[in-house]
């Protein structure tokens, strides 16, 4: 779904009185709950404040089966956890182990129409292959048969830097660790002057993108590798993608330029989930997710 076609959904489910609010009042109120869970929970490590990654905002059921009857969970999910990643991002926060920062949407039949709860999860380091990938809470309203890889990944902050030439030796000298089939949910098509140069299919879990070459730098636990013959100002570890059925998270690792759409820059340490149709700019390639 284009990001417009989101925007307009968000508009229609939740429209606002005052045309000068960007959302409604309960998205508004959602938010606000989020954060103050948040806030309540970090600790000021340093220089560095830690916040809680896993979070579960609890509504009436009589809401809840109003957004499940318009198959807008999933659509709010993805809101929340991108507004909630994007303003922890720009205040400096990390998660309390690194992990990947997510909002899930429950339903609690103590609650009456109106009211809005959030709890904080503990963080799943590893789930059964039959599991969705954040929400077991919600296995009856969803479909099993969906394999994760493992949530513990740095998402808010910077990319950690090591030497190339190390990375090539370790690269060498350790086997690459056995990992199960993924379902294929995403594809990928990079550009180039209007010529497709590039069209591979992205299985769920982690990868990074980046241009062919050598030494090949080590890649991050539980990450596989896209390499595409790009030119020298983008670089072997360009962008780090986190693909998920509905959606993928991406981050600028390199040093190459990339932006959203013609003008809205990707930066490192600012990771940013895309739906389907997402267009990207990099050097003069233009990259496509499509579902």
């Amino acid at each position: 779904m284009p990001a417009s076609r989101f925007r307009a959904l968000i508009d229609t489910l939740f429209p606002s009185s005052d045309g000068t609010i960007e959302r409604s009042q309960f998205v508004q109120e959602s938010l606000r709950s989020l954060r103050m869970v948040r806030d309540e929970r970090a600790l000021l490590m340093g220089s560095t404040k830690r916040i809680p990654s896993r979070y579960e905002l609890r509504i009436s059921a009589e809401q809840f089966d109003q957004l499940k009857g318009m198959h807008a969970i999933r659509d709010l999910e993805i809101f929340l956890t991108d507004q909630l990643m994007k303003e922890s991002s720009a205040g400096g926060m990390r998660t309390f182990g690194d992990h990947l920062l997510r909002v899930v949407i429950a339903c609690d039949d103590a609650l009456t129409s109106g009211e809005i709860y959030t709890a904080v999860l503990s963080p799943e380091i590893k789930q059964s292959p039959l599991q969705r990938p954040f929400a077991p809470h919600l296995a009856a309203h969803q479909p099993t048969g969906r394999a994760i890889e493992e949530d513990a990944t740095r998402v808010i902050g910077e990319y950690g830097n090591q030497s190339e030439s190390h990375h090539e030796n370790q690269s060498e000298l350790l086997p690459a660790p056995a990992q199960p089939p993924l379902p294929i949910a995403w594809r990928i098509v990079v550009e180039q002057d209007g010529r497709a140069i590039a069209n591979a299919q992205l299985a769920q879990g982690f990868w990074i993108v980046g241009r062919r070459g050598t030494p090949r730098p080590l890649l991050p636990h539980n990450h596989r590798s896209l390499e595409l013959d790009l030119r020298e100002t983008v670089s072997r570890h360009q962008l780090r993608l986190e693909v998920h059925e509905d959606w993928v998270v991406v981050e600028q690792i390199g040093k190459g330029k990339a932006f959203i759409g013609q003008d809205d820059p990707l930066r490192p340490g600012f990771p940013r989930t895309m739906l389907p149709g997402t267009e990207l700019q990099l050097e003069g390639y233009t990259i496509r997710l499509l579902r």
